[in-house]
């Protein structure tokens, strides 16, 4: 037997979860527009950048396509005074996963410049250019020594 206390503790939590439901409902409906608006303004955006591109413009360096190694300033002590490294980043720009999350890797320095060198910056760019052409060499003979080796 219930009692009306035990009932109306019942009754409370039956319409608190059916307002909770709609509640849930109305975010998840708002969450797919959300998303539908970043899908346009992300191809908004690349259609932007495209039309710098071709126009001549420069890209800002937070939009341009992200590399394996780039030169970036660094906080590292042993850098010395200039504080130039190259940074490797494993999946630059992230890994775009099915459910539309993005991962992202630990980016760490593989080298860096030290006094030794006249300009630090410029030696910086010219090895991460360097590292990334090495790069993309070595990404697109991949098809080719495996199929050699089947």
């Amino acid at each position: 037997m219930i009692t009306k206390e035990t009932a109306k503790k019942l009754g409370d939590c039956y319409t608190k979860l059916d307002a909770l439901d709609r509640i849930i409902t109305n975010f998840q409906d708002d969450l797919i527009e959300n998303l539908r608006n970043i899908a346009e303004c992300e191809a908004a955006k690349t259609d932007c950048l495209s039309t710098i591109g071709e126009l001549g413009g420069e890209v800002p360096s937070a939009e341009r396509k992200r590399q394996h190694y780039e030169a970036e300033r660094t906080a590292h002590p042993k850098a010395a005074q200039h504080r130039w490294a190259i940074i490797h980043d494993p999946t630059p720009g992230g890994r775009q996963n099915e459910d539309g999350s993005r991962n992202f890797s630990l980016r760490f320095p593989v080298l860096l410049l030290t006094d030794y060198v006249d300009d630090p910056e410029t030696v910086a760019i010219s090895v991460a250019k360097a590292l990334n052409e090495a790069f993309e060499r070595e990404k697109a003979l991949r098809p080719k020594v495996a199929e050699s080796a089947a």
